[in-house]
């Protein structure tokens, strides 16, 4: 049980209102039992007997406790509901906290359907077994043990073939519990897979349209599909087996009843009334027996939710956050630093060991998949080294706190995420700021020279994933993000390559005048724009070939200059 042990703190951060929902669920039950009870007295003392003195006083009871009933009929279902979605909230922030500490390149590798699918429906399955089933089970059980014992009081061997029925009702759900297990679990797999195509079949629709892909886009939907329905389907069989084998035996107890409290009501070992309740409480009885084994046969199937959860909360954070850095930031190092990318058959990096000057533009140039974007990544820790280490301030990079790490440092990417928000609002991402100095950064990226086309200015709302967006104005939008920010480190990867030369080279210079004195790292392929800045570092395969000035480097180093001639070859040809 120890894999469960994860659901412990939920269990005492909501306690006492765990405690009212079952204490609500345990007097609805013992409230109901009462009143069944008073049946007899009504039908033996008053209907039978004549007695009608007591009227009145049975009366104003058995309606004073039917208004109890009532009440706590209403307030338990209602004290799990908030009981519920209490869990639910708490869970559902702490799983993003989860996913949130995972490297990118770890989240990169789930679907993000499949995630999708763990934060909204496993743990709506998690927090309505806490708090529902739970309660509810709770107060099934206190209902069979107070009836037994009823049982054993006016008829001990209707008592015996109650518990005779509930041992086979044991039976039957250690029965059908794994294969119940098992298939709820295959289900959500397969749900999980159905709603992964769905939502890349969704997001592809433009290429899927271009290159004329529909029948191939729907072949691959109704396999998915076909797969899902099959193991519904078979979930089904089981469930309808599990649910025919205990009905039946809801009769056994009733029949025994009738056959054998007919006859001692015949011999009049009991009264009318005595027979009547014993028959009510036969079917509460064998009503609460059948809702227990249904409950336990539906907790097992959301035991494949609680897993899918526990699977990931159990996993441990990508680092250990210890230090925060409230000094600037003064060094910047790479120590020996490889990186293999999972999957990959060769490093990303080998061995960088260099520093990055502080207060300066610094350009990382060279060749396509020599391992630019990467130092990136590892800067911002999107994924940490293989080995190696990196330190801002002399700290390990990974200890430094997420805080301490986001309010000095500001990345903007080749294509960033634009969210379906006004143009303010995707600057601004909950901060609050002056007009004027929102209206100062938009003009240091260049967004307002393509925002007077916008209908609504600032507050036009944007499509999902700037689908209406050119990729330059994606681009600038990004950045005025990274710039509202005003970082001390601010890291540009290929974040002006979709601007034309000439758009680019005005953005650089507004970059230049408003980032002078602050460091920021220029990841380019662009080799044009590179020769004012202050220092470059030249990369090929993933190795520090050359450091220094444009000017030290055309003279010095060969990779360098075959980069800077590839690239005017390129300009004299377009």
């Amino acid at each position: 049980m120890h894999k469960y042990a994860w659901i412990v703190p939920y269990l005492n951060e909501n306690k006492w209102r765990l405690f009212l929902g079952i204490l609500f669920a345990i007097i609805e039950a013992g409230l109901g039992i009462v009143l069944l009870s008073i049946e007899r007295t009504i039908i033996d003392d008053i209907i039978v007997s004549g007695n009608t003195k007591i009227i009145p006083e049975v009366f104003s009871i058995f309606i004073s406790l039917a208004l109890l009933y009532f009440v706590f009929m209403f307030l338990s279902p209602y004290q799990n509901f908030i009981n519920q979605f209490s869990i639910f909230k708490r869970l559902n922030q702490d799983l993003m906290r989860k996913v949130q500490s995972k490297t990118i390149i770890d989240i990169q590798q789930e679907r993000t359907a499949k995630l999708a699918n763990i934060v909204g429906s496993d743990i709506l399955g998690v927090s309505s077994t806490i708090a529902d089933y739970i309660p509810n089970s709770l107060r099934t059980i206190t209902r069979v043990v107070v009836l037994v014992t009823m049982f054993t009081y006016y008829t001990p061997l209707l008592a015996l073939v109650a518990i005779m029925v509930s041992v086979i009702y044991y039976i039957l759900a250690a029965r059908f519990s794994s294969r119940i297990q098992s298939s709820a679990r295959e289900v959500q797999e397969k749900r999980a897979q159905l709603l992964v195509e769905i939502q890349e079949s969704i997001a592809s629709t433009r290429e899927v349209l271009v290159y004329d892909r529909i029948d191939w886009e729907q072949r691959k939907l109704d396999k998915a599909y076909n797969k899902y329905y099959r193991q519904v389907m078979l979930e089904g069989r089981i469930v309808n087996q599990q649910f025919a084998a205990g009905d039946m035996l809801r009769w056994l107890p009733t029949v025994f009843l009738f056959v054998y409290g007919g006859i001692i009501l015949i011999y009049s070992s009991i009264t009318i009334g005595t027979f009547i309740i014993l028959y009510q409480f036969t079917y509460q009885l064998m009503f609460s027996l059948q809702e227990l084994y249904n409950a336990a046969m539906k907790v097992f199937g959301k035991l494949a939710h609680i897993d899918r959860v526990g699977r990931l909360m159990g996993q441990q954070p990508a680092r250990s956050l210890e230090f925060t850095i409230e000094e600037p930031i003064k060094s910047i190092r790479f120590h020996d630093v490889y990186l293999m990318y999972p999957e990959a058959a060769n490093y990303a990096l080998k061995g960088l060991s260099f520093h990055i000057p502080m207060g300066k533009s610094i350009a990382i140039v060279g060749k396509s998949g020599c391992g630019k974007s990467s130092i990136a990544k590892l800067l911002i820790r999107f994924t940490p080294p293989t080995s190696g280490n990196i330190t801002i301030n002399n700290y390990p990079i990974e200890q430094v706190s997420n805080e301490s790490l986001t309010s000095k440092c500001a990345v903007v990417l080749q294509d960033p995420y634009i969210f379906k928000e006004s143009v303010k609002n995707n600057v601004l991402l909950g901060n609050e700021v002056s007009e004027g100095y929102l209206s100062q950064v938009l003009d240091d990226a260049c967004v307002n020279d393509f925002i007077s086309t916008f209908p609504d200015g600032y507050d036009t709302v944007v499509s999902e994933r700037g689908s209406t967006l050119s990729g330059g104005q994606k681009q600038r939008i990004a950045l005025s993000r990274a710039l509202l920010r005003n970082p001390e480190l601010l890291i540009l990867d290929e974040a002006t390559s979709a601007l034309d030369l000439q758009t680019e080279l005005k953005v650089l210079n507004k970059l230049h005048e408003v980032r002078k004195g602050k460091t920021t790292i220029y990841i380019t392929h662009n080799l044009r724009t590179i020769k004012e800045m202050d220092h470059i570092i030249v990369l090929d395969e993933g190795k520090v070939v050359g450091e220094g000035t444009h000017d030290q480097l055309i003279n010095t180093n060969s990779c360098y200059r075959d980069l800077i001639g590839h690239t005017l070859q390129v300009s004299n040809t377009k």
